[in-house]
């Protein structure tokens, strides 16, 4: 790349270092569908950084933070939250329900890794 793209891909690294990220483990998806509008539009471009082990017990969660994870091999980009002996599933978009999910179900979800950063379809990053 030139000289301009060198330097801004330092700079990346050296801020996700500062921010507690290892951009070895730093990975881009696509967003598809509308479950997560209006922060996250069909087309945008979230990057997250992937959990060592996804098994959900072995992560710490947020509440509110924005995941990658999996339940039944389906791969989703969601809010979670704990609730009382689980975890609940939030689409920003109101026409979809959370879900909630106990014991074995819960420990089913694979969750792999926290979104930290969305590029949407003007090149506009938002940092999370």
């Amino acid at each position: 790349g030139t000289d301009e793209e060198i330097i801004r891909r330092v700079d990346k690294v050296d801020y996700l270092r500062s921010k507690g990220v290892n951009p070895a483990r730093c990975r881009r998806a696509k967003v598809v569908g509308d479950s997560m509008e209006p922060l996250l539009f069909s087309g945008d471009t979230i990057l997250w950084e992937e959990n060592v082990d996804p098994h959900i017990g072995c992560n710490r969660i947020v509440d509110g933070s924005i995941y990658v994870l999996a339940v039944d091999g389906a791969l989703r980009i969601k809010k979670l939250a704990h609730i009382k002996n689980g975890i609940r599933i939030i689409s920003i978009n109101p026409a979809y329900p959370p879900e909630d999910y106990f014991g074995d179900e819960a420990d089913g979800i694979r969750l792999f890794g926290r979104v930290i950063e969305q590029a949407i379809l003007s090149n506009k990053l938002v940092l999370f």
